[in-house]
């Protein structure tokens, strides 16, 4: 937990010495009774995140400078890392805003103004303090107007209007009267404590298990996390959740949480039998969080803003369902597990998909240059392309529609579609398309093709059946050796171009839905053995993919 001492008008400032207020001492202060925020400022001081004067007030009708906001706001949300070391002419080092400003541009939350000057002891503006909300909460636009109702907010930028519409429509703040929002006018202590009292709601801020053991708790407005190592259980948030990024590099466990509003993502988090609706996944400077969802949990979109790694285990709800990625230039992202639909969208993106089924993946203009890895476990069923791309690995693709030049296959897909005028690489040989209709590439094996039965000390059966007549090619190779491409294969050839024995390699003609039986001999015992085939139709001139099987003879007696 981190402690700030948040002492406004007042020359001193020391972050350590709020250890002395306890929350006995939260109502000591004679300025607060009856006060309108009463509440909320006791809140503050019993988290010990405020102190007041040494006079015996806390005075919450005094404005706050722009650089205690950034203080306050950076142990709250857990902003403790300092990368920016640009040079402001009015944070000089050695203040003690200085690490608090760095912190909060690192964060990304507050930029210079065009003279390039923080004013960390000017007023902190109430417009300033909506812009800054809306970016570290990832607030979507309002779907209602309440801006225009206030008779003052007619000269702001169109950023300034949507931020502000967006902390009323979640009623983080308010106007004045129902009248004035008052933009420019400093915002003051209890109007900033009142503010962060809505958006963070009940705080755990101490490494424990919250919760209960059985029954489920009803937790209204919203919940906030802002360190590593807790485990929330079997909680209903009728509100937001917050994961901040004060999580840093540990995790956070949520065991048969609801949440019915938005939860913000912005560290590591396991998930087990949860229910969420919308998951935003965002972390300063585009760092790179691991999100693993267990048992029932179930995710109906997921809105991914930074280099994540979305894992799925021992799952049996849908987990991850709709996944889109907004991510900044060159950005690695990583999936495992199943997908319904996955849109990428940033120029340069790294896709690395090493185990599960994508029904959907789209890669759409703004996906400019997206590079694909299919490892040899996977399964995407449906591909779009609308821009350049590079599709490598050896996964399953059931079909692929391409609309725009500069797409290269390493593997062919099952079933491609390049649209007229469009030209496709598959393998290395160009795929022009000259009409829109789909085109298959290669015949397919049916339900439960290619297998292996019979396994003996010295050899197997394996079983073949395809959806179409064709050939089958086959090569055995050890274990050890490297995958073949598709004309090795053909060619009874292993990886390096030199021939496999006659036992260990041949081709079959095989009829289309009639199972054909090929008996491998002359093997070693107890030896682990990669089965290659492929299916070739002379009708179609894309090099077709190469299925693997593994299979290890019998043990001798």
């Amino acid at each position: 937990l981190f402690f700030l001492v948040f002492i406004l008008g007042y020359t001193l400032f020391f972050p350590q010495s709020v250890m002395a207020q306890t929350a006995g001492q939260a109502n000591i202060f004679s300025d607060i009774a009856n006060h309108w925020a009463q509440e909320s400022i006791n809140t503050w001081l019993e988290r010990g995140y405020v102190r007041g004067y040494p006079d015996g007030k806390f005075k919450p009708d005094n404005s706050i400078t722009r650089a205690e906001f950034c203080a306050l706001l950076n142990r709250v949300f857990g902003y403790n890392k300092r990368v920016s070391f640009l040079s402001f002419a009015d944070v000089p080092e050695g203040k003690w805003f200085s690490k608090e400003i760095h912190k909060a541009v690192t964060a990304g939350y507050l930029a210079s103004d065009p003279g390039g000057k923080m004013r960390p002891n000017e007023e902190i503006t109430r417009q300033e303090v909506a812009v800054i909300l809306t970016k570290i909460l990832s607030l979507a636009a309002a779907p209602r107007d309440l801006y225009s109702k206030f008779e003052d907010l007619g000269q702001l930028t169109l950023g300034e209007a949507m931020a502000i519409n967006s902390v009323l429509n979640k009623n983080y703040m308010r106007g004045y009267n129902n009248e004035l929002f008052q933009p420019h006018k400093g915002i003051t202590r209890a109007e900033i404590l009142t503010t962060l009292d809505r958006v963070v709601g009940t705080l755990y801020d101490y490494p424990g298990v919250y919760g209960t053991a059985y029954d489920k708790l009803v937790l209204n407005g919203n919940v906030t996390i802002n360190t590593s190592n807790v485990t929330l259980r079997n909680v209903t948030i009728t509100g937001d959740l917050n994961l901040t990024e004060g999580i840093g590099e540990g995790y956070v466990t949520l065991v048969n949480v609801t949440v019915k509003g938005v939860t913000k993502v912005s560290g590591g988090t396991m998930f087990n039998d949860c229910i969420f609706g919308t998951l935003v996944v965002a972390k300063a400077n585009n760092n790179n969080i691991r999100l693993l969802a267990q048992g029932t949990t179930r995710m109906d979109f997921a809105d991914v803003r930074t280099a994540a790694k979305l894992e799925e285990v021992n799952l049996v709800g849908t987990g991850f369902n709709d996944v889109a990625f907004n991510v900044p230039q060159g950005t690695k992202v990583e999936l495992q597990g199943n997908f319904k639909k996955v849109d990428l969208k940033g120029s340069d993106i790294k896709l690395d998909f090493s185990r599960g089924t994508i029904e959907n993946l789209n890669l759409p203009l703004a996906a400019r240059g997206a590079k694909v890895n299919l490892a040899s476990s996977t399964h995407l069923k449906n591909l779009k392309i609308i821009n350049r791309a590079t599709i490598t690995g050896w996964g399953t693709i059931d079909r692929a529609d391409v609309y725009a030049n500069g797409v290269t296959f390493e593997s062919a897909p099952h079933t491609l579609k390049v649209a007229a005028g469009v030209s496709a690489t598959v393998r290395g040989r160009t795929v022009s398309g000259t009409q829109t209709t789909a085109k298959r590439v290669v015949p397919l094996f049916v339900d439960n093709y290619p297998r292996v039965t019979n396994i003996k000390r010295k050899g197997f059966d394996l079983l073949l059946k395809a959806d179409e007549n064709c050939k089958a090619y086959y090569v055995v190779l050890h274990s050890s050796e490297r995958v073949p491409a598709a004309t090795q294969v053909m060619a009874g050839e292993d990886a390096t171009g030199r021939l496999v024995t006659s036992n260990r390699c041949g081709w079959v003609n095989l009829t289309a839905y009639n199972e054909k039986r090929i008996t491998i001999k002359e093997l070693g015992t107890d030896v682990r053995y990669n089965i290659f085939i492929v299916l070739e139709n002379r009708g179609v001139s894309v090099e077709p993919a190469v299925t693997k099987l593994t299979v290890r003879t019998a043990a001798a007696d």
